[in-house]
């Protein structure tokens, strides 16, 4: 792996810690990160670094300058509204369109309509496997199997036990479930694999898990597959497979080549060198649920979906970071840019966070 020492020293200013949000990272809100993908790096490997994550260092350091920060923390039942909602439409979109006789316009429906609808879905999940809907963990986890009936895939239970790792072990091979496989990372250097690989991102993110870090099944989990696998049955009983693809195949599109896909590669890919993190500031977060704040996600997961901008305009100095603005960019600049690929994240060893404290932090 390309390996970074925590120690840089720009013109006579030492940096002492890049994590540190008062550091200089060489970029700004401003700056193109497509522009800066051109750095020493591997492209069989991650770039390793011997430092920890810095969002707790950035949590730290904003809190004891804006300490009311702590006021946005707590639980948004709208969550739950919406998720309602929306699971009413998707089923009745899927009725719909089971009638619906061209070829052309049913699919339009699947990729658009489901697509989005279904990954705004994702994102409420999101925020339920955080506990940010109810005060009550088995109400959170209720909503979120409710969810998943939308979305045909018996995903959210299993996704709440890994994705608190993600959190807490950013960066850690064999710990993160986000981070890819190595057989990812060797696909991944042609471009029509990488076109493969994106469309395939629901399948990796489902199987990564389970083949690196395999947990035994709880109850909650066997709730969850014979709700949503009951759900599809009825769905398919009665409207056939035109319904049934209407919600599954959607789900699918949802969290692969789509708009709405795209936040699973702007988020954590190292488009600027040094950052491992990355906002999104565009109007598809209208749509997901302000997904786009991850910067603000990891910095403060106590803060759910609608109160994540407020973070960014408490403390702006803290986010005038390089970002992104259109998720259609992403995806054209990952698939035609031979610099960017799977390898594109930065890693760390365990030790390193645990020397830090952070991972007892971050859940």
């Amino acid at each position: 792996m390309v390996q970074s020492n925590h120690s840089e020293t720009t013109g006579d200013k030492q940096k002492l810690d890049p994590r540190h949000p008062d550091n200089d990272c060489g970029g700004d809100l401003k700056t193109d990160v497509f522009a800066h993908t051109d750095f020493k790096k591997s492209f069989t490997q991650f770039h390793e670094v011997d430092y920890t994550q810095d969002h707790q260092f950035r949590r730290r350091v904003i809190l004891e300058k804006y300490p009311e920060v702590r006021k946005l923390y707590g639980n948004e039942p709208m969550t739950f509204v919406w998720s309602v909602l929306m699971v009413a439409f998707q089923f009745t979109a899927a009725y719909y369109c089971s009638k619906i006789e061209s070829s052309f316009w049913y699919w339009m429906a699947v990729y658009w309509i489901s697509g989005t609808v279904s990954h705004s879905l994702h994102v409420m999940m999101h925020d339920t496997t955080h506990d940010l809907c109810f005060k009550s963990r088995t109400l959170n986890n209720l909503t979120a199997i409710m969810i998943n009936l939308g979305q045909g895939v018996p995903s959210s239970i299993s996704f709440k036990r890994y994705h608190s790792d993600h959190h807490a072990y950013m960066g850690v091979s064999g710990v993160d479930p986000d981070l890819p496989s190595p057989w990812e990372i060797k696909c991944g250097r042609y471009r029509i694999f990488k076109v493969i690989w994106m469309m395939s991102m629901p399948f990796f993110y489902a199987i990564r898990p389970l083949l690196f870090q395999p947990k035994n099944p709880s109850f909650w989990e066997f709730l969850n597959f014979i709700c949503v696998v009951s759900s599809n049955y009825l769905v398919f009983k009665y409207w056939g497979l035109a319904g049934f693809m209407y919600i599954v195949v959607g789900n699918i599109f949802g969290m692969s080549v789509h708009p709405s896909g795209s936040h699973l590669i702007a988020e954590h890919l190292e488009f600027f060198q040094g950052l491992e993190t990355y906002s999104y500031y565009g109007f598809y977060n209208f749509f997901l649920f302000n997904v786009g704040y991850h910067r603000e996600h990891h910095d403060f997961p106590q803060v759910a979906w609608s109160r994540l901008p407020e973070v960014t305009k408490m403390c702006p100095e803290y986010y005038n970071l390089p970002s992104h603005f259109n998720y259609l960019a992403v995806f054209w600049y990952f698939l035609v840019d031979p610099k960017m690929g799977p390898w594109s994240r930065i890693v760390r060893s365990k030790d390193v966070l645990l020397k830090s404290g952070d991972s007892k932090k971050t859940q």
